[in-house]
Formats: C-alpha cells, structure tokens, sequence
C-alpha cells in the first residue's frame, strides 16, 4: 500500500463479490502462554487503490465456538494498520486463530487485503 514494499511473509485474501462477501483462514490449535501477543500488519496489496474491508481476528478455545478477538474497518489510505493483542486472557488454552477478510460495500473490487507476518509473539 502506497508503494511500500517488505520481504516478510504474507498472507493476501480477497473477499468473494457480493453482499456478504468473505475470506477465512483456521490455523491449527496453539496452547497460549501467559504474555503471548498477536502481531501482525494489515493494509492492501500496491497499486489496488480502492480497497474497502473489514479484518476480523476469531479464535475458537478448546473446541468451543467461534468468538471475535478484534475487528476492524480498512480503506485505502496509505496506511497501515498496526495490530498487536495481548492473548494472556486465553493462556493455559488451546485457541485455534481464525483470519477473516470481509468486503464492505458489496464489491471486491481492489479488496487484494495482506496480513503481514502474522504470528504469536512469546515473551
């Protein structure tokens, strides 16, 4: 976005067309540490200008249902948006993470949305 560029691992999504449209990603099981963090950068892919989505970080712990960690909004600005959430309320559990891109207006016109190096961090 904005012409930066990185060497670091990423993961791009591209949300379906259409009202409602979605990506997801599940992650395997991680039992999480006391002190743990999710970091990660979001933003859009160089040169897709019009970008309009909504990032959405689930987590399902020890089997149980989907929950929202964190959502939220991005266009194109520019800009990053920097994420870093502290998982100590999940420790002695095992969180499967859930990365969802949604689109935001009913088109997934320019929504070639990154995470940069998403990952848990241990103290």
């Amino acid at each position: 976005e904005g012409g930066y560029t990185d060497n670091e691992t990423a993961i791009v999504m591209v949300p379906s067309d259409g009202t409602g449209g979605e990506i997801s990603g599940r992650f395997p099981g991680l039992v999480i540490k006391s002190g743990d963090h999710f970091t990660t950068l979001t933003g859009f892919m160089d040169g897709y200008t019009k970008g309009n989505v909504m990032f959405m970080l689930n987590y399902s712990a020890d089997g149980g249902a989907d929950q929202n960690l964190k959502t939220w909004s991005k266009t194109y600005d520019k800009n990053f948006v920097h994420i870093d959430i502290d998982l100590s309320s999940l420790a002695g559990k095992n969180v499967q993470f859930v990365l969802k891109v949604l689109n935001n207006d009913g088109s997934s016109t320019d929504d070639v949305a990154f995470w940069l190096s998403p990952q848990i961090v241990r103290p």
